[in-house]
């Protein structure tokens, strides 16, 4: 086996002897590794990558036998192993990536992991019985990725973590530490710094200001921290902010100012990167800053489930265009949008479910694609859509208190319209043979969730089941626009995705869709001729879905003057 440079076995078991048999070996990968320790005469002296992921051991090398020298390993992969002790690293001088994530029986690192000048990446993520990491680590000057994740035992971060200059990304999420070390200040080239869900984490240490190179900064579930460093701000390399959770009562006081200080230190663009900030689930957040808007690289504001929200700041007809594209709004105490919301020209979704105290939407952005306002209950008003062309989702599913939609036969994009929990009455003025014929022309399906207590008499032909045949006019062909399937669900079952396809018998052509629906929900699909069309002689579609618990009914869209 003398030109064997790969070898890759999973669970299988080796007897004999490992003596020359690998010598030029050159990447061994052995997945669920029964040996509980290397054998002594294995010894690939050219290997570089050495992966033994689920495996048996427990220790590298049996105790009381000389380990070997890895002068060329640069890879060691010893996740989810049994690993309970780590091996002498002054035996893998070229050490590059070191993988001992997920080995849950792991309680100590050995001190020699100082000795690994070359090492870049470290993960330990998921070694739930290890309790400290040694004071050595703090001597990888080479070590770029540190992964610490889910180390649920571990009861301090390194003192002089600092030292580890050349650190650019730290995941430290899910531990259960008091605080940071302030020697954190000296990671002049960290960029990505997580520590989510940190939830007994008393406070951030007032020198995470001086990271002049971060650009992510995760925070969210820290649910003990009630106040961020006053100069966070300063921070201007910061592109994402992840703030979810916190116990922030007023962002202006978390960050350091009072409402009479002048925030343009914290907010112009010139001195702050910001494209995303999340503070979804900031139960006591009740104010943002004024100059919020001065962020002028936002791309994304999510304040889902701030619920004290009331008011966000008014966009002014001189601001700046930001380039916002998502602005989640959900589960706030929000009355109103924000005055000239109209100006955000680049936004594409808008989210406002479950706004319950939402009265009315005077104005809306133009070039929205998705908007969600499920469960706004106390909407009443919304302004004419028909600017909205690019609309391809608008869901009003359960806004109880809305009596009128102006402009949905202008929405020439909209895919997908939920009207679900919305009034009957309300629903029967929109839901007309005249809008469906608009929308048969607009050359896609279109799918519309909404109660149907009364079917229409020009949608006549019905059937409970996962099939239904469905007879055409002798001449059909000049006059149709297209098809109205109606999916009723029945109850019989909580509902999942069903399939469905529409066959045409004569040219044996087939359309396939698909949905989701809910017990008691139904659906209407509108399949324009563009997608399936019919000529004359054509005497007869098939209708088949996956789901039996449906009711099938079937219409037919024409020209507004045609006979049929």
């Amino acid at each position: 086996m003398s030109k064997l440079r790969f070898l890759y076995l999973k669970k299988v078991n080796i007897t004999g002897s490992f003596e020359q048999i690998f010598e030029n070996l050159k990447w061994l990968r052995w997945d669920c590794c029964p040996f509980k320790y290397l054998p002594s005469d294995f010894y690939p002296q050219k290997l570089v990558i050495l992966e033994l992921p689920h495996s048996n051991i427990r220790t590298m090398w049996q105790l009381n036998k000389a380990s070997r020298v890895f002068e060329e390993l640069k890879t060691l992969n010893m996740s989810y192993s049994h690993l309970s002790s780590t091996p002498d690293f002054t035996k893998f001088p070229s050490l590059e990536t070191l993988n001992l994530e997920g080995c849950e029986s792991l309680e100590e690192i050995d001190m020699s992991i100082g000795s690994l000048s070359r090492l870049v990446s470290l993960t330990l993520r998921g070694c739930v019985k290890l309790k400290r990491l040694p004071d050595t680590i703090c001597n990888l000057r080479a070590l770029k990725i540190l992964t610490i994740d889910s180390c649920i035992s571990l009861e301090a971060l390194p003192i002089k973590l600092g030292n580890i200059e050349s650190l650019t990304k730290l995941n430290a999420s899910g531990l259960n530490v008091l605080k940071l070390p302030n020697s954190i200040r000296r990671l002049s080239k960290l960029v990505e710094l997580n520590l989510k869900g940190n939830k007994y984490l008393e406070n951030l240490p007032h020198t995470i200001c001086n990271l002049r190179a971060l650009q992510v900064l995760d925070i969210g579930g820290c649910s003990n921290l009630d106040t961020l460093p006053t100069a966070i701000g300063s921070i201007k390399s910061l592109r994402e902010l992840n703030a979810e959770k916190l116990a922030v009562s007023n962002l202006l006081d978390s960050i350091g100012y009072s409402c009479a200080c002048d925030l343009s230190v914290l907010f112009l663009a010139h001195q702050i990167s910001l494209e995303i900030l999340n503070i979804s689930g900031c139960e006591k957040l009740e104010v943002l800053p004024d100059q919020l808007w001065k962020l002028t690289r936002l791309r994304v504001l999510d304040a889902g489930g701030a619920t004290m929200l009331k008011i966000l700041p008014d966009i002014e007809s001189s601001q700046i265009p930001l380039p916002l594209q998502k602005l989640d709004i959900s589960e706030t105490g929000l009355t109103s949008l924000p005055s000239g919301i109209i100006h955000f020209s680049n936004l594409k979704s808008l989210e406002l479910n479950d706004c319950i105290h939402l009265l009315s939407i005077i104005e809306l952005p133009p070039n929205l694609k998705y908007i969600t306002a499920n469960g706004c209950t106390s909407l009443e008003t919304l302004p004419h859509l028909s600017n909205l062309k690019q609309l391809e989702e608008l869901d009003l599913a359960y806004c109880s208190g809305l009596t009128e939609i102006l402009g949905l036969e202008e929405l020439s994009a909209l895919e997908v319209l939920q009207l679900t929990g919305c009034s009957s009455t309300l629903v029967s003025y929109l839901l007309t043979k005249r809008l469906f014929q608009i929308y048969s022309e607009f050359g896609h399906s279109i799918h519309i969730y909404a109660p149907l207590p009364d079917i229409p008499d020009w949608i006549s032909q019905s059937s409970v089941g996962d099939k239904m045949c469905i007879d055409l006019p002798p001449i059909v062909s000049y006059d149709f626009l297209g098809m109205i399937l109606c999916f009723k669900h029945l109850g019989v079952d909580k509902g999942y995705l069903t399939n469905y396809s529409v066959k045409n018998r004569t040219s044996d052509f087939i359309w396939r869709s698909s949905f989701g629906i809910s017990s008691h929900e139904s659906l209407i699909v509108i399949v324009p001729r563009s997608i399936f069309s019919v000529r004359d002689g054509d005497d007869r579609i098939e209708l088949t879905t996956t789901n039996a618990g449906l009711q099938m009914i079937v219409g037919f869209i024409y020209n507004e003057n045609s006979d049929q």
